[in-house]
């Protein structure tokens, strides 16, 4: 592999190529006489990325978004210009469907294009729509224009694939799950807890722009496009070693003052296999994406190191020792066993995947994804409550505006109104404060761009003094852009729309006064709506968010012996998963803020026991699921067991969820304790009872034939599974609650004002 390039020569290449992008752009535009110049400038603005292949995908979904937004806005106004009440509440719903879809689809791009689109093309083409057609040829053909010129000029000059950029990102990420299994296996054993918090928080972050990034090698890199049934089943198969670590952590914790060492002899050995894969894992991703490897290398044309998969774990247990110890502790053992091997299961598969991907293994397409059923598979649900706010938010803005230019006539006209309601979607893609964003405009505007358009630009009398002078501008703010891309994006955007360059070119004054008036305008619209919408301060969201965590464990806790499973799936993807992801936000807006109620290592504390519940509630769906299907029912002392345990927590949760001073009082110990004697009594007799088929005095002899098979030992096993599950739940409530009680409520919930 040729060496990387330093990140300021990346940055100079990139400045080179936008800006001769936008000056071809400019010069082939003004050629054909074409009047809508700035939409290809546009394209070329916000398509051009650091990789070939982000670029292309994103030149790709402005294309489509323009597509779709021009069909919709050319039906929109056909149906209802004649009618300004019902055009306006028209696009307020239309809006408001943009305003969800951006939030919940990887395509944020193409719904934000085809969001502002209908917005332009009514605004461009008021009050008699009758040059719409015209207009939209024209926008497509400038956008069009803008993708193509820049994706030659990116293909062809410094191409920069996506590949190596995710060889880069993976890297540490592979890393970090490997230290993540041996801090968690240096600690089995030991009382002392290990705070994984961070390392989870690394790893979700660098899997989600590896993701981003094999996305866009597909495009661009060609040995990624070869192996791409490898590459599909390496990123279902890594989320899930990632999910099953989580778990066996969870699992690990319960054992680690249990002698795991004299109930599983081989316990060590299966540690050093696991690993092991780890570091094969880590070797063969080395090796991926080498460039001095044919892409239709075969086995036999790779040297074989020290990377043949290995046999799966085969953990024995000592029946006499397991047998010395109480129910709980025995079930705490199996589950442990039983997430160790799905564990090894999921990087084994990953090692396979890694050595078809680097030609050390032929393709085989049956073994190469194993079938996984899809009641099975836990992803956060795209509905939430907070995301429904949020796509209002547009809605709000689009009103307001059009109501502010019916009845107060703002000179910047319908301008005002499109522009609003675009900078609305904008926000909800990039989350930032609609304050900061508008004096950000207005300093570019007044600083930067009224300067050139007053006093540089009317000095021009060629037109190759003009496009020598974009093509200088462009690199400049592209350059800076690489810092930071606000740096790009607003000088440029801010320029191609003020200046509107044109064979018909004109400098007012007027126009910079109007378009600094119209953004002036925006700030206070976008801002009350804003802050209307969204917590003004980080404890208010991280309280919403655990409030609906707390009540969402309830439900799932009171669903799991009387509801179905898909209630419990659902109630799990909705209110339990998205959990951990949006405390971190709202911790990182906590550490910047002035405010100190909770110490940011109690904040980090109360994570910890969030992800503890969420996984174990998802290994509880997971063990729940895989007993019934070995076992018609539940036995009934085990599901009154479980009944009893869920209905003591959902009452736990639900008083959690209020915040009250109620919250910081009672401590759940001897609660803790009464249960898990219980499950130790229950759980007992209900094995033994199910293992040699007793059956219950009080049945009915019908009752009593229909129960008289014993258990399968696979059904045993799921059952000790289930069992463990459930003292895991039990000791993850109990460090929550500790956490809890030391948790100033009253600081956070106080207010402000």
């Amino acid at each position: 592999m040729n060496a990387e390039p330093t990140p300021n020569t990346l940055s100079l290449r990139n400045a080179f190529k936008v800006a001769l992008s936008l000056t071809l752009c400019y010069w082939f535009t003004l050629a054909f006489d074409w009047q809508l110049t700035v939409y290809g400038a546009y394209a070329i603005i916000f398509c051009s990325l650091e990789t070939s292949g982000s670029s292309i995908e994103k030149g790709l979904m402005r294309f489509v978004g323009t597509c779709i937004g021009i069909v919709i806005g050319i039906a929109m106004l056909s149906m209802f210009a004649h009618d300004r009440w019902q055009f306006m509440v028209a696009m307020a719903v239309y809006l408001g469907a943009i305003g969800y879809g951006i939030q919940t689809s990887r395509y944020t791009y193409a719904w934000y294009v085809g969001g502002f689109l209908p917005l332009v093309l009514w605004s461009s083409n008021y009050p008699t729509f009758d040059n719409t057609f015209t207009f939209s040829v024209y926008r497509w053909l400038e956008t069009v224009a803008g993708i193509v010129i820049y994706s030659i000029v990116d293909v062809v000059i410094w191409p920069r694939s996506s590949g190596h950029q995710l060889k880069m990102t993976a890297a540490p990420m592979w890393s970090n799950i490997a230290k993540l299994f041996s801090d968690c296996r240096d600690k089995l054993g030991q009382s002392e807890n290990v705070d994984i918090t961070g390392l989870r928080a690394e790893i979700a972050s660098a899997y989600a722009i590896a993701d981003f990034d094999l996305q866009q090698a597909m495009l661009d890199t060609p040995a990624v496009r070869h192996h791409r049934a490898a590459w599909k089943a390496l990123r279902i198969n890594g989320r899930s070693l990632v999910n099953h670590l989580d778990i066996w952590h969870e699992a690990a914790v319960d054992c680690r003052e249990l002698p795991l060492q004299q109930v599983l002899p081989k316990l060590n050995k299966e540690l050093d296999r696991v690993a092991d894969r780890f570091r094969q894992i880590q070797s063969l991703w080395s090796e991926v994406l080498d460039d001095s490897l044919p892409l239709d290398s075969q086995p036999s044309d790779v040297q074989e190191i020290d990377r043949q998969p290995l046999a799966p774990a085969e953990l024995e247990l000592n029946v006499a020792e397991l047998a010395k110890l109480p129910i709980t502790q025995r079930a705490a053992i199996h589950n442990f066993v039983e997430h160790l091997k799905l564990l090894d299961r999921d990087a084994d598969r990953v090692v396979r995947n890694l050595r078809i991907i680097c030609g050390l293994d032929a393709i085989n397409h049956q073994q190469l994804l194993p079938h996984v059923d899809a009641s099975e598979v836990l992803t956060p649900s795209i509905w939430s409550v907070d995301r429904f706010l949020i796509g209002l938010f547009p809605v709000l803005v689009w009103i307001s505006t059009f109501l502010f230019w019916i009845y107060f006539h703002p000179p910047t006209g319908t301008a005002q109104v499109q522009m609003t309601a675009t900078l609305a979607l904008m926000l909800i893609r990039e989350r930032t404060s609609p304050i900061v964003l508008g004096i950000a405009i207005l300093i570019v505007l007044f600083l930067i761009v009224a300067p050139v358009t007053w006093l540089v630009m009317p000095a021009f009398n060629t037109g190759a003094e003009l496009l020598a002078f974009i093509f200088a501008y462009a690199f400049v703010f592209t350059y800076l852009g690489g810092k930071n891309s606000a740096l790009k994006i607003i000088p440029l955007v801010v320029f191609a729309t003020v200046a509107s360059i044109s064979n018909s070119q004109h400098f007012s004054f007027q126009g910079n006064v109007n378009a600094g008036l119209m953004f002036l305008l925006a700030v206070p619209f976008l801002t009350v709506f804003w802050y209307l919408l969204t917590p003004m301060r980080p404890e208010q969201g991280l309280l919403r968010t655990l409030s609906r965590f707390y009540r969402g464990c309830s439900r799932v806790c009171d669903g799991f012996f009387t509801g179905d499973a898909e209630t419990r799936k659902r109630d799990l993807e909705m209110f339990v998963l998205p959990a951990s992801g949006e405390i971190r936000h709202w911790q990182t807006d906590l550490k910047k803020g002035s405010h100190s109620e909770n110490s940011p290592e109690l904040v980090q504390s109360l994570l910890v026991t969030v992800q503890g519940i969420s996984s174990q509630l998802v290994a509880m769906q997971q063990s729940h699921r895989r007993a019934l299907s070995h076992a018609n029912e539940i036995p009934k002392p085990l599901h009154d067991l479980a009944g009893r345990i869920n209905r003591e927590f959902q009452s736990v949760f639900d008083r959690w969820a209020k915040f009250d001073s109620e919250t910081e009082s009672e401590s759940l110990g001897p609660l803790v304790a009464q249960l898990e004697n219980e499950i130790n009594q229950r759980g007992t007799a209900t094995l033994i009872d199910e293992a040699s088929g007793a059956t219950d005095a009080s049945e009915t002899p019908a009752e009593s034939k229909a129960t008289v098979e014993p258990l399968s030992e696979l059904a045993l096993q799921d059952f000790h599974v289930l069992l463990g599950n459930l003292r895991g739940l039990v000791h993850a409530v109990a460090r929550c609650d500790s956490v809890v009680r030391q948790i100033n409520w009253a600081g956070w919930t106080a207010s402000r004002f």
